[in-house]
């Protein structure tokens, strides 16, 4: 049997070849079994053969249990997350991967209505989470990306409000004390900040945070990814806070670990760029933070400095 025969499904059309497997998995290889043989397999409705599998001996049998129970322990410990292969983003809330190993297709939920430059081409490596909850349509959800180096990416965007509320609540990170904490808090027009609370001399602080996940050059880390009107209206938002003599926080949380300072890609949206100077100049503070990443979690790292230099000209 040929190295291509496993992929060959004479009765049955596959877009992908690939998803067709006619050889025996066994300790995490392909095989046709020691003795060559095959079991046809036919179609209940037609009677048509639509391929074979391996017929495996007792001996291959006895091997496959063997390799099973040797990789049990190792299996036992391992995180719930399956590793996986994009094949596509449909949309703002869904992709399509390929489970590795086993080659199974999978649709995930993507935790992500942003453009995600850089991060979702066809054939990048990513972690999948399983969920077992029935109200789900989808039982996967996507949760990070594998960067060169050995770096990661975390891609959903509720993750920083979760990693920046845990540290405000414990240490307050220096912008207000911690049982002062509140968190939605209605204000401006049609808004709600992310986190609210009083800082050491008793001045309301109020503090918005945003997903950073693009990186486009040397070790900057860059936002928005694309045109976000919502963004700059939090940040003339802000403007309005500090202006009434209440401190205004905007916190960038950089979900990617090979990155060391940030600044804005004015040339997506220019709007902002100019609405960040604006900000800044009068009194919205700008802070980054990094961010520790592994396939168990996402935690606050250290402050990132933040480009001091005008961000509208830089469009």
């Amino acid at each position: 049997m040929g190295a291509l025969a496993e992929m060959s499904a004479p009765g049955l059309e596959l877009d992908d070849a690939a998803l067709f497997r006619s050889f025996a998995h066994v300790a995490n290889r392909w095989t046709a079994g020691s003795g060559r043989a095959e079991i046809a397999v036919s179609d209940p409705a037609t009677g048509g053969k639509l391929g074979t599998v391996a017929r495996l001996t007792a001996d291959d049998s006895a091997r496959a249990v063997d390799a099973a129970h040797d990789a049990f322990p190792a299996w036992a410990e391992t995180l719930p997350q399956e590793r996986a292969r994009l094949l596509r983003r449909w949309n703002r809330f869904l992709c399509e991967a390929r489970l590795e190993p086993g080659g199974d297709v999978v649709r995930a939920h993507c935790p992500n209505p942003g453009a995600m430059l850089g991060l979702n081409e066809p054939g990048r490596r990513i972690w999948l989470e399983p969920n077992d909850d029935s109200r789900r349509k989808l039982r996967w959800g996507w949760r990070l990306v594998e960067l060169d180096d050995g770096h990661l990416a975390g891609i959903d965007t509720a993750v920083p409000n979760r990693v920046v509320g845990e540290a405000l609540g414990a240490t307050g990170l220096g912008l207000i004390e911690p049982g002062s904490l509140r968190a939605e808090v209605p204000y401006g027009k049609r808004s709600r900040v992310d986190f609210t609370g009083r800082d050491a001399s008793g001045r309301e602080v109020f503090i918005e945070v945003k997903n950073v996940h693009l990186r486009r050059g040397g070790d900057w880390a860059e936002f928005p990814d694309c045109v976000t009107a919502r963004g700059t209206r939090h940040l003339e938002e802000l403007a309005s806070v500090a202006a009434s003599g209440r401190r205004a926080v905007m916190l960038y949380l950089v979900q990617r670990t090979d990155c060391a300072r940030f600044r804005l890609a004015a040339d997506l949206d220019p709007a902002y760029a100019r609405a960040f100077d604006v900000a800044r100049a009068g009194g919205v503070e700008m802070l980054c933070f990094g961010t520790e990443i592994r396939r168990d979690g996402v935690w606050l790292g250290a402050p990132l400095p933040v480009d001091p230099s005008p961000q509208s000209a830089a469009g």
